[in-house]
């Protein structure tokens, strides 16, 4: 008969250095039967095991358990499909609500891998079932990260594959580590916390989260640590729920970087405009499941964080900058983020990074510098538009403001899958707020297109199709009032995000407004690419009370200001002209992510 295996870890608050030698676990100890640290045993090694929550998957696949002739891995549950090559495997559902339970008994694993906050009545299930289990503790750190992977290599009898994935995780942090130290501390922001927050916002990580431990580890300065902000629970390793006010004082902080998850954007309002971060165009997207689970591929949100904050240290010299910081070398291939580095060379009187892999074909400077240039792909998520690719560009420090070119490839492929036009494709650079459309070029190739866009400086960009939206405008006499509305306006690939009225000298904003009357209205609307269309409408006596529709139309972008954003050489920007990369207007629906919790063990759950 299977015993069950419960193991309370001690979780550890902070994050422990995990520089130096690893405590390696002798393979000929994996041996069974297992007596378990709390006393219990496991007579025979599993042959079938199943995760029940995303972070245990993740363990699974970096061990190779996935191509293990020697393990079947049951299914998974619904969080976990993001892992590469996950088709044909079935859904256990979500642990705590989504039917798991059932699925899982019905599956008849030998083992079921889990959390210690499994929901109630999970563990006498499995007991009655006789299906052996390990639940493990929320980690705190990059030490308890990798005590639960040992606990998973020891409990299904892989304690080699799990020894290689802890090893590899050791040597990732130690070169970030030697890379950052001395250097100086940006002052960093996870999340966007908001002032006046609802009930499942403004969740951040506080000292003693494992968040908190990468964001330190990375050469930065966590600005909730800062305002005094501690992990929450037992064990200190939760993210806390903070006020509005506690909101405004972490941002009056000045944050130097915000750092936020795939297809999430940040604000656009006074606390945050004023920021450095958003100031000076420092808005870093990361993973959104490997940020959020406390699995071995913390170590990519790692180094995307390091190679972000200190861009110096990863310049073939070396970089100097105190304490001995040094070069770090390129990580192998992550699952969907891929990352190349060229040095930068003298051709035709301009500096050129060429790229022989990946789809970014080059990179061009417009200061003339030595070093190396680091292009990451990840997955193209969510708008502005319909996104093809999506990618960061890493330039020299002295480059890094100054205007270049991106040449990017997209295959005949991915133009037939996606149904999109070769004349709708447009670069934009999506690391402010608004995303700014860039002077694009298509070029064609025997394969597919070539797309080469200008640009005022390098950090995110995302080749999307775009056109302009189409802009219609109604004006109709309600009693006293004249109402305009621009709901019949529309957008081929976009979404239509901002609406802007021009009546009598003064500015209106909103899909619908009212005015007291005058002779005609313009309306302007922006997609979230950045590209608009304006149309006239005449306005209505309000003695006569009729309708008016659209009259004259003009389209393009939003105009340049001369304050920000726009092509640096006058020219019109994306296939029309450039957005102002300062303009008012709403942020982008197409990048927000919206996050929604039943509880604070739901939450936690999720993000393992």
């Amino acid at each position: 008969m299977r015993r069950k295996l419960i193991v309370a870890l001690l979780v550890v608050v902070g994050l422990a250095a995990v520089a130096g030698t690893a405590v390696a676990q002798d393979s000929d100890a994996c041996d069974f039967p297992y007596e378990t640290p709390n006393g219990e045993v496991i007579q025979e090694e599993p042959d079938t095991v199943a995760p029940g929550i995303a972070s245990v998957s993740q363990t699974f696949w970096e061990m190779g358990i996935n191509d293990n002739d020697a393990k079947e891995i049951v299914g998974l549950t619904t969080n976990s499909f993001y892992l590469e090559d996950t088709d044909g495997y079935d859904s256990l559902g979500n642990t705590l609500s989504g039917g798991y339970e059932e699925k899982v008994i019905d599956k008849n694993p030998d083992i079921v891998v889990n959390a210690l906050f499994e929901p109630t009545g999970l563990e006498n299930s499995l007991d009655d079932a006789g299906i052996d289990y390990v639940f493990l503790p929320q980690a705190g750190g990059f030490d308890d990260i990798k005590r639960n992977v040992r606990t998973v290599g020891r409990s299904i009898g892989e304690c080699e594959a799990a020894e290689e994935v802890v090893n590899g995780m050791e040597n990732t942090v130690s070169r970030v580590e030697n890379a950052v130290q001395g250097r100086d501390k940006p002052v960093v922001m996870y999340g966007t916390p908001t002032d006046d927050p609802g009930q499942f916002d403004n969740f951040v990580p506080g000292n003693g989260t494992f968040k908190h431990g990468i964001i330190t580890t990375a050469g930065g300065d966590n600005v909730y640590d800062r305002i005094g902000v501690d992990g929450g629970g037992a064990s200190g390793s939760l993210e806390v729920r903070i006020s509005g006010e506690q909101a405004v004082l972490a941002l009056n902080e000045d944050p130097d970087w915000i750092v936020i998850t795939e297809g999430a954007s940040v604000p656009r309002n006074d606390l945050y405009n004023s920021t450095t971060a958003v100031q000076e165009d420092q808005i870093l997207r990361v993973n959104t499941n490997y940020i959020s689970q406390d699995a071995p591929r913390v170590t990519v949100p790692l180094e995307r964080m390091a190679r972000a904050f200190h861009p110096q240290a990863f310049e073939a010299s070396g970089g100097g900058g105190g304490g001995g910081g040094g070069y770090i070398e390129e990580p192998e291939d992550e699952a969907s983020e891929e990352v190349f580095t060229a040095s930068v060379d003298s051709v035709e009187g301009t500096s050129r990074a060429t790229f022989g892999n990946g789809y970014v074909e080059a990179v061009e400077l417009g200061a003339e510098v030595e070093g190396d240039v680091t292009v990451e792909t990840v997955d193209v998520g969510d708008g502005p538009g319909t996104p093809l690719r999506r990618f960061s560009v890493t330039v020299p420090e002295a480059a890094r403001n100054e205007p270049g070119t991106v040449r990017v490839t997209v295959d005949g492929g991915t133009l037939n899958e996606t149904g999109v036009s070769e004349d709708a494709l447009l670069v934009v650079k999506t690391g402010g707020v608004p995303p700014l459309p860039l002077n694009t070029t298509v070029l064609d190739t025997d394969d597919g297109v070539t797309v080469v866009a200008d640009t005022p400086g390098f950090s995110e960009f995302a080749v999307v199709a775009s056109s302009a939206p189409v802009a219609r405008a109604e004006a109709t006499v309600e009693e006293d009032t004249v109402v305009l509305s621009a709901s019949d306006s529309t957008d081929e690939y976009s979404e239509v995000v901002g609406y802007s009225w021009e009546v009598n000298g003064e500015t209106h904003e909103g899909e619908t407004v009212e005015v007291d009357g005058g002779n005609e209205a313009t309306l302007t609307v922006t997609n979230d690419a950045g590209l608009t269309d304006s149309t006239t409408v005449s306005i209505p006596d309000v003695e006569d009370n009729g309708t008016e529709t659209e009259g004259e139309r003009t389209s393009g972008t939003v105009e340049d200001g001369d304050e920000n954003g726009g092509a640096n050489d006058g020219t019109d920007g994306g296939n029309t002209t450039d957005a102002d990369d300062g303009a008012d207007g709403e942020g982008m629906p197409g990048f927000t992510a919206v996050a929604v919790f039943t509880a604070l063990a739901v939450a936690v759950l999720v993000r393992r």
